[in-house]
């Protein structure tokens, strides 16, 4: 766009989605004003209401369940890893996890993520923004986050979406020094160095820290009004494979090559970005690509409770401060009003007979040690007491049930803030505590999505503005080739939440400690050594080694005794084999012999009965033969 269509454009966003942002604005200030225990606010929401009070006391019971979410909320931190959707991509998510984990701690994007989600739980909605910073590195720059507070963004009422994929527009100002403003603008310093600072002139954001204060009369006010438009892109179709990819080159350059590989086909088209435009104390300075070079808003909000079908725009974003002001309203006034009438008790008044009085003015003495003087002809009516009223067990009641029903709304039972104080076992503790947590998973799984947009921005943002040596000097070594390749982040990557850590090197010790533990994988101990953050690495490796000598050495000894052992227990295994086996033939020689005396025997026996039989023979055949005499 035009400077003059832009600047257009701008204020005309700023008339159509002002009244919305301002009553959220007003509501959300309230909510913070109740957690920061304001006492004024009794003037402000009272008014000239009937009920007035000399007192303003305020007992805060907002905060401590405020900080209970954000302390779990820091007490579970979460790490954002890279974990590969595709074959090969192993080393891109290992490089690509390595490299946000360090953008994570240089910027110390978890302190920003936990501000910010308290401002999201307070008020309904606080927002991360992600920019590029060229302090110490002036020609790539690192990337940083800044948490912005509800006040000073002014966003598209009409967006529906956490990612912001369907807002029109996002304007955030800032208030800085003329150092602050060249820091954003350096080229336009001489431009700046001319400026005097406005304050609130134009009257925009009133609802900001600095705009209420008095303190901005050094500063100039920097807008920052990223919006949606498109963008010409070359697209390059492979229609052999129907891969498409976005060439770097220019469309001429794209048709030249698309000559000799007919099966290619390129068409310039438009594609949906995001726009910046920069402008200081109203002067334009800048509009064009947004500083990170990616189609997407560099900003994550963090949100509480959305219910984005109420057309009330300062009830569809809301905080869990939201539904406690009432109760916590009403709390302090029963309170002051036990208060009260505790101290009308030591004195209420008297009923007296100024003639039967010394000095009648004696009845409005108040304190301990006060007398009043009577004449003689005073009786027992001349001065009685008023007695005052005793304070009704049921407004004490009401009080008590006024600070538990602040827990039923907020949906925080005793177990989560550590107060319950009923005699109930571990298990059933552990059940209620777990019970309290369902109720508040809702705000837990945005904070997640919202720390997964933050990951998916620095990835994107890595691959457009990091080069290789810069690459190089925080792996140690270089990227894998496809490391800038964006196919490897839109196929082969997927942003995740993993066990907080503030390396990627303890990231792995927590997940080899899980896959030893729990699923009995065989990580070795010099895994754990190398990956560990100690001091006297080398030594506690020399010892480790030392101790793994001795022990292999006392597993030889050991493994010798054992073996000899074997070997004698085999040679009196072998010999009494040896034995038994002599013993076993000489069993069957033995048995051989017998068998042949008694096979001798036999055939001496069957000789024998032959002898018999045929001697029994002749001696018939001499019976049976005729006698004949001899002449």
């Amino acid at each position: 766009m035009k400077d003059t269509d832009i600047k257009k454009y701008r204020e005309e966003c700023y008339r159509l989605n002002y009244p919305q942002n301002s009553a959220y604005w007003a509501q959300g200030r309230i909510d913070q004003r109740f957690k920061a225990n304001d006492q004024d606010l009794w003037n402000d929401l009272i008014g000239t209401a009937k009920y007035r009070s000399k007192y303003q006391f305020f007992f805060n019971f907002i905060r401590r369940q405020v900080n209970m979410l954000c302390g779990y909320q820091r007490q579970h931190r979460k790490s954002t890893i890279c974990i590969p959707q595709r074959e090969g991509a192993d080393v891109d998510a290992d490089d690509m996890t390595q490299v946000v984990m360090h953008t994570y701690n240089k910027a110390k994007i978890h302190e920003i993520n936990s501000t910010s989600f308290e401002g999201g739980v307070t008020s309904g909605m606080d927002w991360v923004h992600i920019y590029k910073d060229t302090v110490s590195d002036p020609l790539v720059g690192d990337l940083q986050a800044d948490h912005v507070g509800f006040q000073n963004v002014l966003v598209d009422a009409n967006f529906r979406k956490q990612d912001l994929s369907d807002c029109g527009f996002i304007w955030r100002r800032r208030w800085t020094s003329k150092s602050g403003a060249k820091m954003i603008m350096p080229l336009a310093s001489a431009e700046i160095d001319k400026m005097r600072p406005a304050g609130t002139r134009d009257g925009k954001f009133p609802m900001q820290a600095q705009a209420m204060g008095r303190n901005i009369e050094q500063l100039l006010y920097v807008d920052e009004f990223y919006y949606r438009d498109f963008r010409k892109a070359v697209m390059v179709t492979n229609m052999m494979t129907g891969v498409t990819r976005e060439y770097k080159g220019s469309l001429k350059e794209a048709e030249e090559q698309a000559m000799f590989n007919p099966w290619i086909m390129v068409q310039e088209v438009d594609i949906p970005t995001v726009k910046l435009n920069i402008s200081i104390n109203g002067h334009e300075f800048y509009d064009g690509e947004n500083q990170l070079g990616i189609d997407r808003y560099p900003f994550a909000p963090y949100i509480c409770y959305y219910e984005p079908d109420i057309s009330a725009y300062s009830w569809r974003v809301q905080g869990i401060v939201r539904g406690l002001r009432d109760a916590q309203y009403l709390y302090n006034r029963r309170k002051i009003i036990e208060f009260d009438l505790l101290e009308s008790q030591p004195n209420s008044g008297w009923i007296y007979k100024p003639k039967h009085l010394v000095n009648p003015k004696d009845v409005f003495k108040t304190g301990q040690g006060q007398g009043i003087g009577l004449k003689e002809q005073a009786d027992q009516t001349s001065l009685q007491r008023i007695e005052a009223p005793s304070i009704p067990q049921s407004v004490v009641e009401l009080s008590r049930q006024l600070s538990a029903d602040m827990m039923q709304i907020s949906g925080i039972n005793e177990e989560l803030l550590g107060a319950a104080d009923d005699d109930k076992s571990g298990i059933l503790a552990q059940l209620r505590q777990g019970a309290g947590l369902i109720t508040l998973q809702t705000i837990f799984d945005r904070a997640d999505l919202t720390q997964k947009l933050i990951g998916e921005i620095l990835v994107e943002s890595i691959q457009k503005n990091y080069t290789t040596s810069k690459i190089t000097s925080i792996l140690g070594r270089p990227p894998s080739p496809t490391f800038f390749d964006p196919d490897t982040s839109r196929f082969g990557i997927e942003i995740e939440d993993g066990i907080y850590s503030t390396t990627q090197r303890q990231l792995a010790l927590r997940q080899a400690a899980y896959f030893r533990e729990t699923l009995k994988i065989p990580v070795p101990d010099e895994f754990f050594i190398d990956k560990a953050s100690i001091s006297d690495k080398a030594e506690i490796k020399q010892y480790i080694a030392q101790q793994q000598q001795q022990a292999m050495q006392q597993q030889q000894m050991t493994a010798q005794i054992e073996m000899q052992s074997a070997q004698t227990e085999n040679q009196y295994k072998m010999s009494q084999t040896a034995e038994k086996m002599a013993s076993t033939q000489l069993k069957e020689a033995q048995s051989i012999e017998v068998e042949s005396k008694i096979e001798k025997e036999e055939a001496e026996a069957d000789e024998s009965a032959a002898n018999t039989l045929k001697l029994l023979q002749e001696i018939n055949n001499m019976v049976n033969q005729p006698y004949t005499m001899e002449v």
